[in-house]
């Protein structure tokens, strides 16, 4: 016969404000606890989308909102046309490989059609390069557009409840999440309620488990503190160990690290280094147009600064004033002026000098424009005998 899976009752935590082994037992429970919320909210969006008159094949020409009502709550269901989205990351890669095997070739004693020698060392013109990045952006969004055509994707939805108001911040201590009787798919009055309180819940769960800002009057002034709740609290005593600051990341990945009490149980606290590339940003730092007015703050791409450089030989010295461009830069694009063109380096490394050339400054703003980041996550030491409810 088959077995009926019981219904499950969902807390909310307390505060923890320490690192005893009670705070590593209440934060595992709650992401169980978080997991299962996360699930029905899942659910009960899909069920409230099926309202909507817009779908893959119905896409509307710009952002739309639809209201619809169930007894006493009514939700928001915005609509919004997903563009094409070009996959930056894969152009910049293309360009990069591009310009590699270009200098693969000339060490082999081939020249590639672009490619010209000037002062024995490899040369490749800003038109050339900029038309390649080109080339690759069309490329890539060609495959993004026939992609998403294929898909009958198109349409981006979000759901919210607007009324009524009391909904909107009422926090229950517990919820009941049930596997038996209960179609969460279902748009109904009962449903768009636990969609908001599990909402509710999970965001006050992540304040009193992670943290959250605090914000106090002093003087007429706002002052804005950060109160670390246990996870953040865990993730500083961790860092320490790897003898660095709050807010710091690892430059790799380190292995778990354990937390074990008195009691035999053992906890594993896992962090990860990952990195959020900006990909376009990279690209501009090329391709940018030069601004009419240069400013401290300005931002352009290398290779309109470079041609402008070429045609009024003053800029460099504005550039370098405000603090835009460098020894470093003009070193190590080398560029030179040839016919209608300028030229830059092209190489990597050339033996006997520092390394120099696009290929160079591609891998700086490689690591210029990476954003790292912590991923964090806790688990129960295998061995240890903790069964959690």
């Amino acid at each position: 016969m088959p077995v009926a899976v019981p219904d499950k009752r969902v807390y909310l935590p307390p505060h923890l404000t320490d690192m005893s082994e009670d705070g590593f037992i209440k934060r595992l429970i709650w992401q169980k606890h978080a997991g299962l919320l996360n699930g029905v909210v899942g659910e009960i969006r899909q069920g409230v989308v099926t309202q909507s008159k817009y779908s893959g094949k119905n896409v509307p020409d710009e952002s739309r909102a639809e209201y619809p009502k169930v007894g006493k709550i009514k939700a928001k269901i915005t609509t919004s046309p997903q563009g094409v989205r070009i996959p930056w990351g894969s152009v910049l890669d293309r360009f990069d490989d591009y310009v590699r095997f270009l200098w693969e070739r000339y060490k082999a004693g081939v020249k590639e059609v672009g490619v010209v020698t000037i002062g024995n060392m490899p040369y490749v013109s800003t038109s050339h390069l900029r038309r390649k990045i080109s080339e690759y952006g069309a490329d890539e969004r060609d495959k993004a557009l026939k992609k998403l055509e294929a898909t009958g994707g198109g349409i981006i939805q979000n759901v919210s409840i607007i009324s009524p108001e009391g909904l909107l911040t009422e926090i229950p201590n517990e919820l009941v999440v049930s596997f038996r009787g209960r179609n969460y798919y279902a748009f109904t009055e009962s449903n768009l309620r636990i969609f908001q309180l599990a909402k509710n819940m999970l965001a006050e769960g992540g304040r009193r488990t992670v943290g959250y800002d605090e914000k106090t009057h002093r003087g007429g002034k706002v002052v804005k503190r950060y109160i670390k709740r246990f996870m953040e609290l865990l993730l500083d005593d961790t860092l320490a160990q790897l003898g660095l600051k709050s807010g710091e990341v690892p430059e790799e990945t380190p292995e778990p690290f354990s937390y074990p009490f008195e009691s035999g149980n053992a906890y594993l606290h896992k962090i990860e280094r990952r990195v959020r590339p900006a990909y376009s940003e990279i690209l501009d730092k090329f391709v940018k147009e030069f601004p009419g007015v240069v400013k401290k703050n300005s931002t352009f791409g290398d290779f309109s600064a470079l041609e402008m450089m070429q045609k009024d030989p003053k800029l460099e010295e504005t550039l370098r004033e405000k603090g835009l461009i460098d020894d470093e830069f003009v070193e190590d694009y080398g560029a030179r002026r040839r016919g209608d063109h300028v030229m830059l380096r092209l190489g990597e490394v050339v033996e006997g000098r520092k390394p120099v050339g696009v290929i160079k400054r591609i891998g700086k703003y490689r690591e210029d424009k990476e954003h790292p980041y912590i991923e964090q996550n806790l688990e129960l030491d295998h061995e240890s005998l903790l069964i959690l409810k």
